[in-house]
C-alpha cells in the first residue's frame, strides 16, 4: 500500500512545491517546518516541507525523500503561512520566500550545534518596568494595553510629534507583553539605529536580541537558535528581524513605519508594515506603528478604521 506524501519547497525561483514520498521509516519524523534532503534531477538538494498528505497520488511514480534533516521544525506554522502568504503577494515562489527566513548555513544540509540553553521564555523576569506615563501617553496606551489583555490582534497608528513620548509607550506595551510571557519585535527602519535602541532596551529588559544583516553567518546562527529555544524574548533590529522565529509572539512595534527602508527591494519583495500586519493577524498579536510623520497608506488606513489612530501631540 503506498505510503504518505509530502509536499516540499526548493530555494529555486520555481513557483510551485514537489510531492515526495515519505518511507515508512520517516513517516513519525516528517512534518511542516523541517528540512529534508530530496532528489532533485542528477542532485540532491535541501528542501523544507510545506504539508502533508495522507495519501500517494495515484498514478504517479514519486520519487521518496531521502533524509530528515531536523529534529523539530525549524520553522512555526504561522512562519511559514506569512512565507506562502508573502510569496503570493509579492509574487515570488514559496521556496524562496521561506529559505529567506533562515540563517545562511541552515539553507544547507547541515545540523549547526545549538548554543547552551540558559533560561527560556517564561523563566524570563524581572521588575515591573512599565514607565510612568503622563496622562496622554496613557491614553494612548491603554487600549494597546486592553488588545494585549485580551491577547486580541488589533493594529494601532500611534502617531507622535518628535519628544512626544512614543519610546515611553513602548517600553509599557513591551514590559506588559513580556510579563506575559509572550514575545515582542521592535523593528527601527536603519542598521545603524539598531545598536543604540539596543543599548537603551537591554538597559531595561532581561533576554534582547540584536538582529540584523551585518552579523557574521555564525552570529546569526547562533543568535536565530537563541531566538528559536526561547531565550530572546524580545529581537530589535531592521525589517528582517520580521521574520525571527520568536515563540508565542504578542507585540510587533515599526518605529517610524514611514521610513522607506521598510520596503525591501530584492526578491523575495515585500513591504515591511503590510508583511507586519499580516504576521500579527496569523499570531493574534498586537502590531504599533509609530511615527511623527505617518505614511499616506498608514493614516488612510487609520481613517478606514483599519487602525486604531492614536495620538501625542505633546
Amino acid at each position: 500500500m503506498p505510503g504518505s506524501t509530502v509536499q516540499v519547497v526548493l530555494d529555486l525561483p520555481i513557483p510551485k512545491d514537489f510531492t515526495y514520498l515519505v518511507p515508512p521509516e520517516m513517516e513519525a519524523s516528517v512534518c511542516e517546518g523541517k528540512r529534508v534532503k530530496v532528489p532533485f534531477g542528477p542532485r540532491e538538494k535541501v528542501g523544507l516541507c510545506v504539508g502533508r498528505n495522507l495519501s500517494a497520488g495515484r498514478g504517479f511514480t514519486l520519487k521518496p525523500i531521502l533524509e530528515v534533516l531536523d529534529a523539530e521544525p525549524l520553522l512555526p506554522p504561522p512562519l511559514v503561512e506569512l512565507a506562502r502568504w508573502i510569496g503570493a503577494y509579492y509574487g515570488a515562489s514559496l521556496g524562496e520566500t521561506v529559505f529567506a527566513l533562515l540563517p545562511g548555513r541552515l539553507k544547507k544540509n547541515r545540523r549547526p550545534p545549538k548554543p547552551r540553553l540558559t533560561r527560556k521564555l517564561g523563566e524570563i523576569t524581572g521588575p515591573d518596568l512599565e514607565h510612568v506615563l503622563t496622562g496622554e501617553q496613557e491614553a494612548a496606551f491603554a487600549p494597546i494595553a486592553a488588545a494585549l489583555e485580551e491577547h486580541r490582534n488589533a493594529s494601532f497608528l500611534l502617531y507622535g510629534v518628535t519628544g512626544s513620548g512614543k519610546t515611553e509607550v513602548y517600553f509599557s506595551a513591551i514590559a506588559r507583553t513580556l510579563a506575559q510571557g509572550r514575545s515582542a519585535l521592535l523593528l527601527v527602519p536603519e542598521i545603524s539605529l539598531t545598536p543604540q535602541t539596543y543599548a537603551r532596551f537591554a538597559g531595561h529588559f532581561p533576554g534582547v536580541s540584536l538582529w540584523h544583516s551585518k552579523m557574521t553567518q555564525a552570529q546569526r546562527e547562533e543568535e536565530w537558535w537563541r531566538i528559536r529555544n526561547q531565550q530572546r524574548p524580545l529581537v530589535i533590529g531592521p525589517r528582517s528581524a520580521l521574520f525571527a522565529p520568536v515563540p508565542r509572539l504578542g507585540l510587533i512595534i515599526l518605529d517610524e513605519e514611514h521610513d522607506g527602508s521598510f520596503k525591501q527591494s530584492n526578491s523575495p519583495r515585500y513591504q515591511t508594515r503590510v508583511a507586519a500586519r499580516k504576521r500579527a493577524e496569523l499570531e493574534g498579536a498586537v502590531l504599533v506603528l509609530g511615527s511623527a510623520t505617518p505614511s499616506q497608506e498608514s493614516y488612510e488606513a487609520a481613517g478606514r478604521g483599519e487602525l486604531q489612530l492614536l495620538q501625542l501631540t505633546e
